[in-house]
């Protein structure tokens, strides 16, 4: 018990004198994984940059795409201006068609009422019914007109309605697909990340205990050579006393 005692003395000892080599190798290992660490991080900064040039494309595409929607939509409400303003004149022409229509049969009716020749009321009266059939054709031709105008306008708002869908579309799924694509990255990214740090945490544990493991056994085995040494020492000269002491 009194040697256990004397050796773990003397290993304590061993380890205080050691502390500041001990020490020192834990730095430079802990300067080591550093560094380690950031030859990685360098590598991951690469990686990122050879990502960010590799995925200007998909913005590239997802920013013409959009451009083109945007082109489109600007398309259709200058195409929209145009017609309203053809309508808006069209309407203009007929309000004054009509005016000039019941202007020209008033006209032929007072002409009638106040001619008194037979003759010519009854050229009058033919005027006014050629008139009246000019003007039916006139507001047949005007009704077909405004008919196909509208029938036109529908197909026409549904074709467009179609290409601006498809169209938006195309930049959504565009945009959703590079959108993934970059989450993707991130995730993958992050997880190697953390995967590096953990191992690298880990390595730093096991080197640390594998390097006091040693040192606490290198300065065990020390102090029992040196207490072996101390021990025979004593038995030596205590010996050498009994031998002085029978002469």
């Amino acid at each position: 018990k009194e040697a256990e005692e004397a050796i773990q003395k003397e290993t304590q000892k061993i380890l205080t004198e050691k502390d500041t080599e001990l020490q020192k190798k834990k730095e430079d290992f802990k300067k080591q994984l550093e560094d380690k660490i950031q030859n990685k991080k360098t590598i991951q900064i690469k990686k990122l940059a050879k990502f960010e040039k590799e995925k200007v494309p998909g913005t590239q595409r997802v920013k013409e795409i959009r451009e083109k929607f945007m082109r489109e939509e600007e398309k259709v409400k200058m195409e929209k201006r145009i017609r309203n303003e053809e309508e808006k004149e069209k309407k203009r022409e007929d309000e004054m068609q009509e005016h000039e229509f019941e202007q020209q049969y008033e006209d032929l009716q007072m002409k009638q009422q106040s001619s008194k020749v037979f003759a010519e009321r009854d050229l009058l009266a033919q005027s006014r019914e050629d008139m009246r059939k000019e003007r039916e054709a006139w507001e047949q031709e005007r009704r077909e007109w405004w008919e196909n105008r509208h029938r036109e306008e529908t197909e026409r708002q549904e074709d467009e309605r179609k290409r601006l869908q498809k169209l938006r579309e195309e930049y959504e799924e565009e945009k959703r697909r590079y959108e993934t694509k970059w989450k993707e990255e991130q995730q993958i990214r992050r997880e190697q990340e953390e995967t590096e740090w953990r191992e690298a945490r880990e390595t730093l544990r096991q080197q640390v205990e594998e390097l006091e493991r040693k040192n606490f056994e290198d300065a065990r085995k020390q102090a029992e050579q040196s207490n072996d040494f101390r021990n025979k020492y004593t038995c030596d000269v205590t010996a050498d006393m009994e031998k002085l002491g029978k002469k």
